[in-house]
């Protein structure tokens, strides 16, 4: 996948995800893909100055569920690893995230294989909310 970092779409929907719950923007704001950017920056670091951010803020993650949408790669064997790194880049024991692959049923530019997309439920606590 191209992108100004790696590319990863399901690190950059969780760090989405948890930008979003603790109301601080999205990725884009927070890392704008400007000239003065790095290109080809490692979506983990990315996540790990996310959680930084969003602790700080009062955000405390419980559970993470994602499901990949693309007709490639195929994914079935990878997903434990990546429930895994998430879990471990997020702060949270891997029984807490749930990593999951379809084809949409190979409907729309994900069936197609001209896009990838990832959908991440959160489950998360606001300290002072």
């Amino acid at each position: 996948l191209t992108g100004h970092s790696d590319g990863d779409v399901v690190l950059h929907a969780t760090a989405d995800a948890l930008l979003g719950a603790a109301n601080l923007g999205d990725l884009g704001r927070l890392f704008p893909a400007t000239d003065a950017t790095p290109r080809g920056v490692d979506s983990g670091d990315l996540l790990r100055e996310v959680v930084q951010r969003t602790t700080a803020a009062g955000l405390t993650p419980h559970w993470i569920e994602l499901t990949i949408t693309a007709r490639s790669p195929r994914l079935a064997d990878r997903l434990p690893e990546m429930g895994e790194r998430i879990a471990a880049l997020v702060g949270l024991p891997a029984s807490s995230v749930s990593v999951k692959a379809s084809t949409g049923n190979l409907i729309g530019d994900e069936g197609a294989g001209r896009a990838v997309r990832c959908t991440v439920l959160l489950l998360a606590e606001q300290r002072g909310a």
